[in-house]
């Protein structure tokens, strides 16, 4: 050994640790053991091989200490993969985990040391050259414990994380285990992460919440793919995957509009628009949910847009003939003809209940396209009329009315202004409210809330007060 090595391995000269393999050895003097290692390593490996593992072990660790006493961290980083390497192809698993442990944990452990050994580590992980099961996931463990709260190993952490997962799931059958253990990763935060694996990452985190039923945990999940993921061009078939699993997501929702919208998505997506059958069915599904969606400006601009798509006119007809009697101020026939029935209903590919709730939905949507058309033509009209202008019974229009001059807990505008004189059988239609109106009300409401916090401010400075001069009574 040198005398420089020997100066540095001195416990008067060891500098003090740092946290997390900084450097904390910028100062010294580096000297190279590249040459002691490969003088070593043959050593080393005829050791192991002739079957004692625990001297081969000590003497790279020697090996290891120099260099990083001396700040050689290339070495640092050989030796500690060596070390791995012997461990595994004695088979002894024990002190794989051991020694994973220990070179990341040593005193003043450089940080491409720390790297350089769960990298090695994760590839055995990887390579699935760890075996018998139980000692792939001990071993895993070991790498997920070393990683945990180093934010430069917080990706080989993540995979490995995800390999866990799909043990617990295809191995063991435990979905709630592997989903439990994949959510601890938040992988949006992980810059280091390609954006690639980040979006699977994301996406079988989504897949496994959905398979335990837990939707509010998916719909979360959802919120983290940003639209740079999704605008990628090589990211197309995992854009698909993601707005498959929203469709299902929407689909227990019964959320028709938002269900719409994610079959426009896929639509617009170059593979299913080059596959005549996808984009055929999205197309379809599109607009049979923009059909089924409650009236409001967005459904409107969604409407429309689908009616000015050439493809919807020249494969769809039955959809096109169906939009375009929605989108114009004339009372549509309900039911619908068998055809159109079998081509807007039937047929289309929709994750609802279409004779439970699809069907009745699409009913709902004619009644008050045709009641807004009545309101438009009509003063006030008896209730015998409109039911047979909109073909129902007097009870069914009587509470077709009632529904829409009801504000719904998402708008606080009604769909229709209205008033019924039942003991007479006449409802009377009132003007819809206008920008000016809706603006003035709004400037109404505001007023009331500033009239609000003033009072509130007072009494709040009137309990201080009092509360004041109760302390100051005490006192004296």
């Amino acid at each position: 050994m040198s005398e420089d090595a020997k100066m540095e391995d001195k416990p008067t000269r060891r500098p003090a640790p740092s946290g997390e393999g900084a450097a904390p050895r910028a100062q010294k003097r580096k000297i190279d053991f590249s040459s002691d290692f490969a003088e070593l390593e043959p050593t080393a490996r005829a050791l192991a091989a002739a079957g004692d593992l625990p001297a081969a072990v000590r003497v790279t660790l020697d090996l290891e200490k120099r260099a990083r006493l001396a700040a050689d961290q290339l070495t640092g980083s050989n030796t500690a993969v060596l070390i791995l390497d012997l461990c595994l192809e004695q088979g002894d698993y024990a002190s794989l985990n051991a020694n994973v442990a220990l070179l990341c944990r040593r005193r003043g452990q450089f940080r491409q040391v720390q790297i350089a050994t769960v990298e090695r580590a994760c590839s055995y992980v990887h390579d699935k050259r760890v075996s018998p099961l139980a000692k792939e996931i001990e071993f895993i463990q070991t790498i997920r414990e070393v990683a945990e709260g180093r934010i430069f190993l917080e990706v080989e952490r993540a995979r490995c994380t995800l390999r866990l997962a799909r043990i617990y799931e295809d191995e063991e059958r435990d979905l709630e285990k592997a989903c439990s253990l994949i959510q601890e990763e938040q992988i949006e935060s992980y810059g280091e992460m390609p954006k690639r694996e980040k979006f699977e990452f994301i996406l079988e985190q989504m897949r496994l919440a959905a398979s335990v039923n837990d939707w509010i945990r998916n719909n979360i999940l959802a919120q983290k793919v940003t639209p740079s993921m999704l605008d990628e061009p090589h990211h197309e078939a995992l854009k698909i995957q993601y707005h498959k699993a929203r469709v299902a997501y929407h689909a227990r929702e019964n959320a028709t509009l938002d269900l719409a919208r994610q079959y426009l998505q896929l639509y617009g997506c170059p593979t299913i628009r080059e596959d005549a059958t996808a984009w055929r069915s999205a197309l379809a599904s599109a607009a049979t949910h923009v059909a089924a969606s409650p009236a409001d400006n967005l459904r409107s601009d969604l409407l429309h847009s689908l009616l000015m798509d050439e493809r919807l006119g020249k494969a769809l007809p039955e959809h096109f003939a169906f939009l375009t009697a929605l989108s114009k101020p004339e009372i549509v026939s309900w039911p619908l003809a068998e055809t159109a029935d079998r081509a807007v209903v039937v047929d289309v590919d929709s994750l609802l209940e279409k004779d439970a709730f699809l069907r009745p939905a699409l009913k709902s949507r004619v009644v008050e396209h045709n009641v807004n058309v009545v309101a438009k033509y009509y003063d006030r009209i008896t209730f015998t009329r409109l039911a047979q202008l909109l073909r129902l019974t007097e009870d069914e229009a009587e509470r077709a009315i009632a529904r829409m001059v009801t504000p719904d807990a998402d708008s606080e505008v009604p769909l229709l202004i209205a008033k019924m004189d039942r003991p007479a059988g006449i409802v009377r239609f009132g003007p819809k409210p206008t920008a000016n109106s809706t603006m003035t009300q709004w400037a109404a409401s505001i007023d009331e809330l500033l009239a609000l916090v003033d009072d509130t401010t007072r009494l709040v400075h009137k309990e201080f007060t009092l509360h004041a001069n109760n302390s100051s009574a005490k006192v004296n």
